[in-house]
């Protein structure tokens, strides 16, 4: 089956609250730095209604209604960020909207597993990433993954790129610092996007976090990012787009070698490709060989032929 297929980001926050003595100025900055980075790798923003200071019901109601709605498809692609206050309440985290109540999370706030709750064990988004940027984030993390364990039996054995995955700003019992988490992240995935090779279509999560991390500590940050596959995934996570992946790279040639043998054949490609076509330049549109149209299908599938000897 085909990774390809639409990719979507769900990124919200709340600034403002109207029951917490302490407002969060950084995350309007922080989700529109989310969104631009996830919007530069073809993802299209959704559910721009709780993108700022949504209530726990609204914004329960807007994701729950997205990720279940039927026109979800299977191939899809999902990334859900969330920027704000995070409050651990006995082993459960939350997060925290701009209605929520000191003492009264458990309705008004908005566990951090629910996204998970809303897929059920029949998802119609079945590749998913979580996104907390909140205080103690790795508890949200730790629900999240528990439940996806128990989710796990939708998972097929034949596409190794289904699941769910989350990234969290903090440990469990870890303060997040204001601001800092969404650009290190940013700076991370392009960090890593420029050095790596390309014989991998996807950036793994976990080089992006080692280098958010990185980046945290050369700051002074006293937390630490964690990042866990949540549901059995396996393979690398399809949500971070190499662009320097070649999908006809050959295996097990040095670098020096790979890239000569790009140059000779773009060379190959613009002196032929032309010629093919009975033109003088590549530039030019059009195919002007006529006649003999039988052979030439025929020769048309031979070249095709993925199975053929690309000698």
């Amino acid at each position: 089956m085909s990774t390809d297929g639409r990719r979507f980001l769900i990124a919200a926050g709340t600034e403002h609250y109207s029951e917490l003595e302490e407002d969060l100025s950084s995350v309007p900055s922080d989700v529109a730095r989310i969104a631009n980075f996830f919007r530069a790798q073809n993802y299209q923003e959704e559910l721009l209604s709780i993108r700022h200071d949504p209530t726990s019901s609204d914004f329960k109601r807007e994701l729950g209604e997205w990720l279940a709605n039927p026109s979800r498809l299977r191939s899809d692609t999902a990334v859900v960020y969330y920027s704000g206050h995070g409050e651990n309440d006995g082993e459960i985290h939350y997060l925290l909207t701009a209605d929520s109540m000191p003492g009264k999370y458990a309705w008004t706030a908005v566990q951090s597993d629910f996204p998970l709750r809303v897929l059920g064990a029949e998802p119609k988004v079945r590749r998913l990433l979580l996104i907390l940027d909140t205080c103690y984030s790795g508890q949200g993390a730790l629900n999240a993954a528990e439940l996806a364990g128990r989710m796990s039996n939708w998972q097929p054995h034949w596409d190794t790129r289904e699941g769910v995955w989350i990234v969290a700003a903090t440990r469990p019992k870890e303060l997040a610092g204001e601001g800092g988490f969404a650009a290190a992240f940013v700076q991370a995935a392009e960090d890593v996007r420029q050095r790596v090779g390309g014989l991998q279509r996807y950036i793994a999560l976990e080089s992006i976090v080692d280098r958010l991390n990185e980046i945290l500590r050369g700051q002074g940050a006293f937390h630490e990012a964690t990042y866990s596959p949540a549901a059995l995934a396996t393979g690398l996570p399809p949500f971070v787009p190499n662009p320097n992946y070649e999908p006809d790279a050959p295996v097990g040639v040095d670098l020096e070698t790979r890239d000569r043998l790009r140059a000779l054949r773009e060379e190959m490609t613009a002196h032929w490709g032309p010629k093919a076509r009975g033109l003088e330049i590549a530039a030019q549109a059009g195919w002007y060989f006529t006649g003999r149209t039988a052979a030439l299908r025929e020769l048309v599938r031979w070249l095709a032929d993925p199975s053929r000897d690309p000698r």
